[in-house]
């Protein structure tokens, strides 16, 4: 019996010992610098779901928003889809807003060969640019 008890104290000792070693780890590689810093929104919530480079340089932002003013003019209601394409200068070329008096929410869109864009989301609307709901939250797929 005291051997075994011995021989746990003796392991857990070792345990403890092996857990608590630290490592000191140099860091060798530059921390970068931040270069630049631009923000897209308005006064209200405005969350980024997507963005991609398209082969063009310019770049496509998918995001929900609850702002009336600033980048996402043009909201319908509660939460719209927002979608901005912006130049290889990351200034706005365009920008869409997509819903209704409810909520709308982004989730992805995919590029097509035409040069638009397919937006994938979801919509509690059945006015502005939603026409038909089928129930409570249905989703909703726009062709730009």
């Amino acid at each position: 019996m005291k051997k075994s008890v011995f021989l746990s104290i003796a392991f857990f000792t070792l345990l403890m010992i092996s857990c608590n070693t630290t490592t000191n780890t140099v860091i060798t590689e530059k921390i970068p610098t931040i270069s630049y810093v631009k923000t897209f929104g308005g006064s209200g919530n405005d969350i980024m779901k997507k963005n991609e480079i398209l082969s063009d340089g310019s770049t496509l932002l998918l995001s929900s928003s609850s702002s009336i003013d600033g980048d996402c003019v043009g909201n319908h209601g509660s939460s719209d889809i927002c979608i901005i394409k912006l130049d290889n200068s990351n200034n706005i070329l365009w920008r869409k807003m997509i819903g209704g008096s409810l909520d709308e929410l982004s989730y992805d869109f995919a590029t097509t060969s035409d040069g638009g864009c397919v937006v994938l989301g979801t919509t509690n609307s059945i006015n502005g640019d939603i026409s038909i709901n089928k129930g409570k939250k249905d989703i909703v797929v726009v062709k730009l």
